[in-house]
């Protein structure tokens, strides 16, 4: 069971992919939105406060997934506590919205589903605002 869950939670990585984490702009928690954040910095100063994350999706099935592997986390990691606001959209709007807020430099989440045959459409132009997960897979 443990190694079928290995399995499933490294294709979630592949198939999830963390943007923005390049920046240097704020969350705006009133709106409900993120912008691109560097969430390395906030952990140093912030040790003992849960890390928020943003997460978006097209898949109601993803959202119980990652929130069962947030409660894992947590319960595995007392000092390093994590929230996740996880929003599910359409399955277009979730991929046009995310093309925007990538496009505009404000609003990404921390991170996101992209299905697999709109994944070029994220990679066009000099500068993706995607970020590898190259060393983490």
């Amino acid at each position: 069971m443990k190694k079928l869950l290995a399995v499933v939670l490294a294709v979630t990585m592949m198939v999830t992919t963390l943007v923005g984490c390049g920046s240097s702009a704020s969350t705006d928690t009133s709106s409900g939105s993120s912008t691109n954040a560097s969430k390395s910095s906030e952990v140093k100063a912030d040790a003992g406060k849960p890390i928020a994350l943003n997460f978006w999706t097209f898949q109601e099935l993803h959202k119980g997934f990652m929130d069962d592997a947030v409660a894992t986390w947590n319960k595995n990691h007392a000092d390093k506590q994590i929230t996740l606001k996880t929003d599910v959209y359409p399955y277009d709007e979730n991929h046009n919205k995310l093309l925007i807020a990538l496009q505009s430099g404000t609003g990404a989440p921390d991170i996101v589903d992209i299905e697999i045959s709109k994944f070029p459409n994220f990679l066009k132009g000099s500068k993706p605002g995607l970020v590898e997960l190259n060393r983490v897979v």
